[in-house]
């Protein structure tokens, strides 16, 4: 049997170190290089030598699973035993994603290879290729779902009335928003930027009266001017509950983001 030990080296290295790479940062645990490296040059270290193993396929399954655990250990620390498990979890359940693509793109080139030997006149740039468009086009869904799901959970449809004007507007429910009124203990529902420039285009906040209140930043104390709306509402589904005494903040830094217009405290919820 020839075998081209440098093609499987190459390929089972940088396969391995996607692989190991997508599971970490898929449950956000760190990733240092040195780790990622170590674990990927194992997995490659392995995969040479199968193929010199003259074993049957039950006790090579059981090798290949092993391989897996100390690759997955390798690649960094864990806080939780529940972090190894999935992220093990996640390691196989991309190899078969992984895998059953690359076959799948040797059938469609009416390329033939065994999974267990590399043949000359298969380009190592070809597994390389599918897996590379393959986990950035992953991580890609990944977090448009998880962003997705995110702003779909804690988004709420409102209206507010500010200086007589009636703006419909999408409010972000975050727990971190405990900010409130001193005098009065109102909540404060802060401005993104986009929102307040489109209150300062329309004229309304010509016709509020202004205060300000302070609070804590990492960089130490702050102001922020605040007002009080005239009229706030909230839905849940058709339904509109409206919600009394409600200021309104124009943080000077970039606060809210693209989908909403209002960044709610966990009172809104």
């Amino acid at each position: 049997m020839e075998v081209y030990v440098e093609y499987v080296l190459a390929d089972n290295f940088i396969i391995d170190l996607i692989l190991v790479y997508l599971a970490r940062i898929s449950l956000k645990l760190d990733v240092k290089k040195a780790r990622l490296f170590l674990s990927a040059a194992l997995g490659a270290a392995v995969a040479a030598v199968f193929p010199l193993l003259d074993i049957n396929g039950g006790f090579l399954l059981i090798i290949k699973f092993v391989s897996a655990l100390l690759i997955v250990a390798a690649s960094g620390k864990f806080a939780k035993k529940k972090q190894f498990i999935f992220c093990f979890y996640l390691f196989l359940f991309y190899t078969f994603l992984f895998g059953g693509a690359v076959l799948a793109a040797f059938f469609a080139l009416g390329i033939d290879i065994n999974v267990w030997t590399y043949s000359s006149s298969v380009p190592v740039g070809i597994i390389f290729a599918v897996v590379f468009f393959l986990f950035f086009g992953t991580v890609r869904l990944i977090k448009i779902f998880t962003a997705e799901k995110t702003v779909s959970d804690f988004s709420r449809k409102c209206a507010v009335i500010i200086g007589g004007i009636k703006f419909s507007v999408t409010g972000f429910i975050d727990s971190g928003n405990r900010l409130s009124y001193g005098r009065t203990g109102s909540p404060i529902a802060l401005c993104s930027p986009s929102f307040k420039k489109k209150l300062l285009r329309s004229g309304a906040l010509e016709k509020v009266v202004f205060d300000e209140v302070s609070f804590k930043t990492a960089a130490g104390k702050s102001y922020m001017k605040v007002f009080k709306a005239e009229k706030f509402l909230i839905y849940n589904g058709s339904d509109a509950n409206i919600i009394n005494s409600v200021m309104v903040g124009l943080p000077d830094g970039d606060v809210g983001g693209t989908d909403y217009d209002l960044v709610l405290g966990a009172i809104f919820a």
